[in-house]
């Protein structure tokens, strides 16, 4: 990548976060971006209803930073989506990312970034590697992902992207935010709409952390609704009109890997759970044998009306084989009494 010859230049960032009672990471995540050295970029934090110290740690940087590159607001609990949507709509910076208040941005993130897309101006998101750390920030692993494309994000049912990205504000008036029904899976939903707007730029750089903690959603209690949303993304792809051949020709790809990693995000808490699956999993991802399916049901209905036909003509026989009896019994006992 060039460097270039003004870095004054560069496209103004905004960089969001979101955070709702994460007080023990809040500090580390606003720091990483505070730290970074691009010359325009802005801090907004999204306070969604936190009761634990939050609102304290953020007037605290409020006071110490000029507006122009810190803000802060806070509302009642409204959910990610919602928080994100918000901040979105105050963004000032012509590119916009967003960070989890336990995550992180490693050093000269905002601006490697921002000179990918002033470099690719048909590019509409620029995103990087990062690191897997521990809740004490011990390193765990570094993932440098895929290039992105819808057609293997929703073929393989990977959301390829993970913290650090930016893309263009413009594109957010395109296509919507956030969407609030979907509470756990959002940033997957959100990239397969930015995706018909253009091109991704991967960074093969690790320049962000995604961190481990005990206080991430867990999966005993919310893991079937994780799962559900998975196979909802793939529902919303396919209900577009303006998919190109190529992507609606791995329909039934797309439903099959999108119940396995539903099915693995289930974990091992909820087996049971796994099934969530059956009343769908073969009528949407399997077509052909659905098909054959439907014929053994119906060729099964067929035995079904031949059986009752068999029973209705075999109780008439009865009621006959009785009544002949009968005669016979009455009969007998005329001839016996004479």
């Amino acid at each position: 990548m060039s460097d270039p010859a003004d870095s004054a230049a560069l496209p103004s960032v905004t960089v969001l976060i979101p955070t709702h009672e994460r007080e023990r990471f809040l500090p580390a995540a606003i720091d990483s971006v505070l730290a970074q050295d691009h010359p325009d970029f802005e801090l907004i934090v999204l306070d969604d209803g936190s009761a634990d110290g939050t609102p304290e740690i953020l007037e605290r940087y409020a006071a110490a930073e000029p507006e122009e590159r810190f803000r802060h607001v806070s509302h009642a609990n409204m959910g990610q989506a919602r928080t994100l949507n918000r901040g979105f709509e105050m963004a000032r910076g012509e590119l916009v990312g967003y960070l989890s208040s336990d995550d992180a941005l490693l050093p000269g993130a905002l601006t490697t970034l921002a000179t990918t897309l002033a470099e690719r101006p048909d590019a509409v998101v620029a995103y990087p590697g990062w690191e897997y750390i521990e809740e004490d920030g011990t390193h765990i692993d570094v993932v440098i992902p895929e290039e992105f494309s819808l057609l293997h994000a929703i073929r393989a049912s990977d959301p390829v992207i993970g913290p650090g990205a930016i893309l263009r504000t413009a594109a957010i008036g395109e296509v919507g935010g956030w969407v609030p029904e979907i509470v756990y899976s959002g940033d997957f939903e959100f990239w397969t709409r930015i995706a018909s707007l253009g091109p991704f730029v991967r960074v093969p750089q690790n320049l962000s952390q995604y961190r481990w903690h005990e206080g991430m959603t867990g999966r005993s209690s919310t893991g079937i609704r994780i799962a559900r949303e998975r196979v909802e993304i793939v529902d919303r792809v396919f209900a577009r009109d303006d998919l190109p051949p190529e992507i609606r020709a791995v329909e039934a790809e797309a439903y099959r890997s999108a119940y396995l990693a539903g099915a693995s995000l289930l974990g091992g808490n909820a087996p049971w759970e796994r099934f969530f699956l059956g009343d769908r999993l073969v009528t949407r991802t399997f077509p052909a044998r659905q098909q054959a399916l439907a014929q053994k049901v119906a060729e099964m209905a067929a035995k079904a009306a031949e059986l009752e036909a068999e029973l209705v003509d075999a109780r008439r026989r009865v009621e006959e084989i009785g009544d002949t009896l009968t005669r016979r019994d009455i009969e007998f006992a005329s001839r016996k009494r004479q």
